[in-house]
């Protein structure tokens, strides 16, 4: 399994607050801003910004990992963290971080340490998911949420993965399972994750891991590890999260 490429950007929109405001208000100046009317691009000169975005990129190598870019970006805006938070009360703000696969899996560790850091800014984090080679549109997304500790009652694996044709959104799926933990654990764990397991044949994937969610997280001291999958990929998907059954001895 080959290593992934990274990015993280710290996004703040708003119909409200002007990007010129919130730069105002961080103290830290953009990697770049839009104003609401400017263009949306020079090639559609017509067409105008309903919201002020602003957008803070980390300057990390892309060969850095996914928590590099998210403690650089956390050393930009440095004391802000509340400044950042108050402004997620009137604005949407994420933390939009990309994951370029080199290979047909990859993966990546958020550490509960690092969660913590994140909780304050109040942000959402969304993870995109860039797959390699040519999308397989015939084959669909899947995923599974699973929770591996030793020691202690985790949820029914049978409950927690569902093919395309479950109702259930991935971050539906890694809500429950943090119910079933929630309901079986009654301290914390320290220092455990929970795997997601997620494949799909588009070319691309989206993940996005809610403030709430992420607060849910640090307070059973959870941390996450991702692991994706060309989905193309089908059996190594299967055969990674249930090991395949023996066969049943012959009957004499």
């Amino acid at each position: 399994m080959k290593s992934a490429e990274y990015s993280a950007t710290l996004r703040i929109s708003s119909e409200s607050v002007s990007a010129a405001d919130i730069t105002r208000i961080l103290h830290v100046q953009p990697t770049q801003m839009n104003e609401i009317g400017d263009p949306v691009s020079a090639r559609l000169p017509g067409k105008l910004r309903t919201s002020a975005t602003w957008r803070l990129e980390s300057s990390a190598s892309n060969a850095e990992s996914l928590s590099t870019h998210i403690a650089n970006l956390l050393r930009q805006i440095g004391d802000q963290n509340e400044a950042v938070r108050s402004l997620a009360a009137t604005c949407d703000v994420d933390l939009f971080c990309g994951v370029f696969l080199e290979d047909d899996t990859a993966q990546c560790s958020l550490s509960v340490d690092m969660l913590q850091r994140i909780v304050p800014l109040g942000a959402d984090v969304v993870l995109n998911l860039y797959l390699p080679g040519i999308p397989h549109p015939d084959q669909k997304w899947a995923s599974i949420v699973r929770y591996p500790a030793h020691n202690v009652p985790r949820p029914d694996l049978n409950d927690q993965w569902r093919w395309p044709d479950a109702p259930d959104t991935l971050q539906q799926r890694l809500l429950k399972c943090l119910d079933s933990i929630e309901t079986t654990v009654s301290e914390k764990i320290g220092n455990g994750t929970v795997d997601i397991h997620f494949a799909t044949g588009s070319g691309q994937g989206e993940l996005c891991l809610s403030h709430q969610t992420l607060t849910r997280l640090t307070a059973l001291d959870l941390g996450l590890n991702l692991i994706v999958y060309d989905a193309a990929l089908r059996e190594r998907f299967i055969n990674a999260i249930v090991p395949p059954r023996s066969s049943p001895p012959d009957s004499k």
